[in-house]
């Protein structure tokens, strides 16, 4: 799960299909929602800043991403996709996940500060 303090994303799935997991770290306690993108169902997902994201590819797919920001690294944020605290039902148990993703730290030791 990725989020940033400054930048929103624009995510539209261009083929494939996508299980989305949102949580949204401005609210005390955070508040988690799982939805799906696909091509067949058009629609364009604005993903404000506190508010985690991660996706999981249900088929080959491909993703149109946009952000409002210059990407410096200075913004990029995260925590684990499995993170019980979030409470998801993940559609597959054994993704595949990036080292980073892999090794990133739990929900309880991210804090946003607003």
């Amino acid at each position: 799960m990725h989020f940033h303090r400054r930048q929103s994303d624009l995510w539209v799935a261009v083929s494939g299909r996508f299980q989305v997991g949102l949580f949204d770290l401005r609210k005390e306690g955070g508040v988690g929602h799982t939805l799906e993108l696909d091509p067949e169902h058009p629609q364009a997902l604005l993903i404000p800043p506190g508010v985690a994201h991660g996706f999981l590819a249900l088929k080959e797919a491909t993703l149109l991403y946009m952000v409002t920001e210059a990407y410096d690294g200075t913004d990029e944020h995260g925590f684990r996709f499995d993170d019980p605290g979030l409470g998801f039902a993940w559609s597959r148990p054994d993704p595949i996940v990036t080292e980073r993703d892999r090794t990133a730290p739990g929900l309880g030791e991210v804090i946003w500060a607003g």
